[in-house]
């Protein structure tokens, strides 16, 4: 965990750690920032908005004001999904992340939903706030793997987008999902790059 293979000539892997995964609104966690991150989804959620203000704050420098492009909740669906999608998080930190945007105002769940791919399952489903876009997070629902987002179109775009509503606007499917309750599946001992083990040292 925390380790990307790369496959080199002769069928041998090496893997290395990347500095630090991005998870939105500039904010960038190490492995072992992840691994701390809480089970909770209340004490998530109330780590993820620390850390996204004292980045909003540090980016801004003192005494400026920058206007949010999303708002709090915004943010949080967009770490939440980084973090399903582009990071090595715990399993028990993936479950919160879907408590948390369940929970988020003007989420609902829809029961029958397909990714893009056509595979069933479960969608967390809310409407940016101030934005004509739905963002759809569909969930394998007897694994919880996650299986793709979504974006659509929900209201007026400006002319030049060429999209109406109802459109999609973007979409991600996500094959072997490490889900919330299974391995995430890096081996451990594997050298990497410098030589140290794959094991977070």
């Amino acid at each position: 965990m925390g380790c990307k293979g790369v496959r080199y000539p002769h069928g041998r892997t090496h893997y290395y750690f990347p500095d630090g995964f991005q998870v939105g609104g500039g904010v960038s966690l190490t492995r072992s920032q992840l691994l701390a991150l809480p089970q909770d989804p209340q004490r998530l959620e109330a780590e993820l908005l620390r850390l996204w203000n004292q980045e909003h704050l540090e980016a801004a420098g003192p005494g400026h004001s920058d206007a949010n492009e999303y708002s709090d909740q915004d943010m949080l669906w967009i770490m939440g999904e980084r973090l399903l999608t582009d990071t090595p998080t715990p399993p028990e930190v993936r479950a919160a992340v879907l408590h948390l945007m369940a929970a988020l105002p003007g989420a609902r769940i829809v029961d029958k939903a397909k990714d893009t791919e056509g595979r069933s399952g479960t969608a967390i489903v809310r409407r940016a706030d101030g934005d004509p876009r739905e963002w759809w997070l569909v969930i394998d629902r007897s694994s919880g793997d996650l299986l793709g987002t979504i974006t659509l179109v929900a209201g007026p775009q400006r002319p030049i987008t060429g999209l109406n509503v109802g459109d999609m606007a973007a979409a991600e499917v996500v094959r072997n999902s490490a889900g919330p309750t299974t391995d995430l599946g890096y081996p451990n001992g594997a050298p990497n790059r410098s030589g140290r083990p794959c094991d977070g040292s």
